[in-house]
């Protein structure tokens, strides 16, 4: 299968990546993504047809943060022309404009997207989130959210905050909590509705 042989990019290649799509989330654009304008990318086939599929974060230049973009292919598809835009979610990773602020994806062993946000380049508060993204029920859903946070100077002042948010279950530094939220589709995903549970 090709989950067995995922492809990992963190650069893109040095040409225009021009992907014309219909989204099911209603978002319908042709867009292209410049080399300048990508972050970083990861290539696998989360909805197992033996295509390829794709998930870039983009810097689109506003202040919310960077893009997400998820294409699929089709079956056995690997031309990216045809990939079609899955899923649209603007402004989902905090971004900086300093090294040790810039987000990044990954997969992790079971082939879930993993969304990195860090701010451990400058200021006495150092952070680090993860959002866990899996392939549930032909849609993308937040399976998983993780925050460690430290203060430099203040060995004492941590936060570790690791929730489970397929079962709803978590931990807090070291005390269990209960997710208000559980299965959230990414389209619908507001972290606000976990703040209260890592942050209160």
């Amino acid at each position: 299968m090709l989950k067995n042989k995922i492809t990992q990019h963190t650069l893109l290649h040095s040409i225009l990546i021009l992907f014309t799509a219909q989204a099911s989330t209603g978002y319908a654009t042709e867009t292209t993504i410049k080399p300048s304008q990508a972050i970083s990318a990861v290539t696998t086939d989360w909805d197992e047809d033996a295509g390829f599929d794709r998930a870039i974060l983009v810097d689109a230049g506003h202040e919310d943060g960077a893009d997400l973009y998820i294409y699929l292919s089709g079956a056995a598809d690997s031309d990216d022309e045809n990939m079609e835009l899955h899923l649209f979610k603007p402004g989902l990773a905090w971004s900086g404009t300093m090294w040790g602020q810039q987000p990044r994806l990954s997969l992790n062993d079971r082939g879930s997207l993993m969304i990195h946000t860090e701010n451990t380049g400058v200021g006495r508060s150092a952070w680090n989130q993860k959002l866990t993204i899996a392939w549930r029920n032909n849609q993308f859903v937040v399976a998983g959210y993780t925050y460690d946070s430290y203060d430099r100077l203040d060995p004492d002042n941590v936060l570790n905050c690791d929730l489970n948010l397929l079962t709803g279950k978590g931990i807090k530094n070291g005390k269990a909590v209960t997710s208000p939220v559980t299965k959230v589709p990414l389209k619908e995903w507001d972290q606000a509705a976990i703040e209260a549970v890592c942050f209160e």
